[in-house]
């Protein structure tokens, strides 16, 4: 979007201060009321500074990234070889470029996310039956991406999102969703 690579950005910080009008921006960003209205407002300025910029592969990013989300990240490699007809390899090469990640990743966190999502409505109450529903195979694969993507185990994560600043967020989420 900036004239690099999603896969360039990673782990890299972007300085905002390039342009002129990214302070408006940033100041624009901070004033707004929900997280939704944040992407929303970093979204179009993006799009208006490129004046509009479709990638040559956005097409086929897009329809693997609906496919994904249909599916709360639950979809073989193989699936989206069959629904796009492309080869497994120009797709995650195509993906990662545009999004920063493999596709197998992004299903991953997308399945984590729903997973996350329902126990955390639940009040943590029956996870593995929540697990099996979001799409993990046992309470062990659900464990190991719990691990990856929060660094903490359910039990520190609990305690954590009992704190006022995290449920307010978790509030704000839910308006976008």
């Amino acid at each position: 979007l900036f004239g690099v690579s999603c896969a360039e950005l990673v782990d890299s910080s972007f300085p905002f201060d390039v342009k002129a009008n990214w302070r408006l921006l940033v100041e624009e960003i901070a004033c707004a009321g929900t997280f939704g209205e944040r992407i929303e407002i970093f979204g179009r300025s993006c799009l208006h500074d490129q004046g509009g910029w479709k990638s040559r592969h956005s097409d086929l990013v897009n329809t693997v990234v609906r496919i994904i989300l249909s599916r709360g990240g639950c979809v073989t490699i193989r699936e989206l070889e069959e629904a796009t007809h492309y080869t497994s390899r120009y797709i995650d090469r195509v993906f990662s470029g545009a999004m920063g990640m493999p596709p197998k990743l992004y299903c991953r966190l997308i399945r984590f996310q729903r997973f996350l999502r329902n126990v955390t409505a639940s009040g943590f109450e029956n996870m593995t039956d929540i697990a099996l529903a979001a799409g993990y195979f046992d309470h062990s694969h659900m464990l190991r991406d719990f691990r990856t993507f929060t660094r903490m185990n359910p039990s520190q994560f609990l305690q954590e999102i009992n704190l006022p600043a995290y449920k307010q967020k978790i509030i704000e989420m839910s308006r976008i969703y």
